[in-house]
């Protein structure tokens, strides 16, 4: 079958393939489920850290929510409740509060 059909005669459209938005919101995973001859299939979302419902819509509660990671820093969930911070470039520092200088000063901003 191609990815757009599915089943064993290729006889039914793939429930992951709906058009040009993904099924599953917040780059969750589509996966076909119940493939047979005699019933279409359906689908299930693998939801990514931080997201749940059936089409991976909702947000969950976490670590980055409160927007730990400062000075154009991105936040990375661990887990729910863990997070780690990316730095832009001159900074570093767990919540990226300390600014480099070239010439090996360092100043932590408050």
């Amino acid at each position: 079958c191609t990815g757009l059909f599915v089943g064993p005669y290729c006889q039914w459209k793939n429930p992951c393939h709906t058009g040009p938005v993904p099924r599953c919101q917040n780059a969750g995973t589509c996966a076909v489920t119940q493939v047979s001859p005699h019933s279409p299939p359906g689908f299930s979302c693998q939801c990514p850290l931080g997201f749940t419902a059936s089409l991976c819509e909702i947000p969950i509660s976490n670590a980055c929510d409160s927007k730990p990671c400062q000075n154009g820093g991105t936040c990375w969930l661990h887990n729910i409740k863990e997070h780690r911070c990316n730095c832009a470039p001159g900074f570093t520092g767990m919540h990226i509060t300390i600014l480099y200088h070239r010439f090996n000063t360092i100043f932590l901003l408050m």
